[in-house]
């Protein structure tokens, strides 16, 4: 199912209200989930509202048949011990959305759960971090994909700020990174500047978790070296330093942007095995330069439109495709 944007939003003031229906000893699920829903709502309009489910068995409970009518949006916080207890919860859902033709309808998977049921499959699948294994060490991490997933499904926000790290050290051969930088401000001139880009040249390695804590963008593009074991950043003389890119980004989990992009030779080799906490873009075996280059300007042009990062990554895939640089394998994980 397909949930359009336009069918939560509308001219108010008012935000729209999300109704989180959760178990009485499970509070502290909505708290994590809330913390993380805040980070990443920003400006768009929408409020938390808490709602305890009863204690009982909901078959002796009208609560489905009160809320979902009066509720725009509503999303279960499921869990074991809820689903033990209310066996019939998943019926009674797929019975009441099926009455009211309700799309607004989702599930958090607060913990393992079995979704033995249709519809509590269907609630989960909406939001694809319901899949990932859950361990509670990572639900802060778990639950901010869940926010992020949840907000562009109601209301798909555009890129905005781009911030680009670009490494070549001095006892590496030269790369062509500032016709990169170049073409990325050319097709945001385009787009009337729509993004908002930043660059650090000469990265290092600390600079990296820097700007994830004190900037925040929705994407952190790296371009350099990369090498079967992994990126190449700069030390503070000027030379070569190697980080493996699924510690780069297991890194991340409690920083994770919108999206990471690792233009670099071999930047996706080690991925496959890396704990994704946003999704990422990066490079399959070896990359030239003009591959790199017509990627990264097909990728953030048609950022700078407003397209989501699923339909630019495709749309630079297909560029790249189309001019025959066979020799630049782009890949999206998420």
């Amino acid at each position: 199912m397909t949930i359009q944007a336009a069918a939560f939003t509308s001219a108010s003031t008012q935000p729209t209200r999300i109704l989180v229906l959760h178990a009485p000893n499970e509070r502290a699920h909505f708290d994590n989930f809330q913390r993380a829903f805040a980070r990443q709502a920003r400006a768009r309009k929408f409020e938390l509202v808490p709602a305890c489910l009863p204690s009982f068995g909901l078959a002796r409970t009208p609560i489905l048949r009160h809320v979902l009518p009066r509720a725009e949006i509503v999303v279960f916080m499921l869990s074991p011990a809820y689903l033990a207890g209310n066996p019939d919860l998943a019926a009674q859902v797929a019975s009441a959305a099926s009455i009211h033709g309700h799309q607004g309808l989702f599930a958090l998977v607060a913990e393992p759960v079995e979704l033995d049921w249709n519809c509590t499959r269907a609630l989960a699948a909406k939001l694809p971090s319901n899949g990932l294994p859950w361990q509670r060490r990572y639900e802060g991490p778990r639950m901010q994909r869940l926010a992020i997933e949840l907000l562009d499904a109601l209301a798909p926000a555009p890129i905005r700020e781009v911030f680009c790290m670009f490494a070549n050290s001095s006892d590496t051969d030269r790369l062509a990174l500032q016709q990169e930088w170049r073409r990325i401000e050319e097709v945001n001139q385009k787009a009337g500047h729509t993004l908002t880009l930043d660059a650090c040249w000469a990265a290092r390695v600390h600079d990296f978790e820097d700007v994830l804590l004190e900037r925040s963008p929705d994407i952190l593009h790296f371009s350099g070296h990369g090498t079967r074991g992994g990126l190449v950043f700069e030390t503070n003389e000027g030379y070569s330093e190697v980080v493996r890119v699924d510690r780069l980004v297991d890194s991340t989990a409690r920083l994770a942007p919108r999206c990471l992009v690792f233009n670099a030779c071999h930047s996706a080799d080690w991925l496959n095995s890396a704990r994704l906490h946003c999704p990422v873009i990066a490079m399959q075996g070896s990359c030239a330069d003009r591959g790199s280059i017509e990627f990264s300007r097909a990728f953030y042009g048609a950022l700078a439109h407003a397209w989501t990062i699923p339909d630019a990554f495709g749309h630079a895939a297909g560029m790249i495709s189309l001019r025959d640089f066979e020799d630049c394998q782009p890949r999206l994980l998420q």
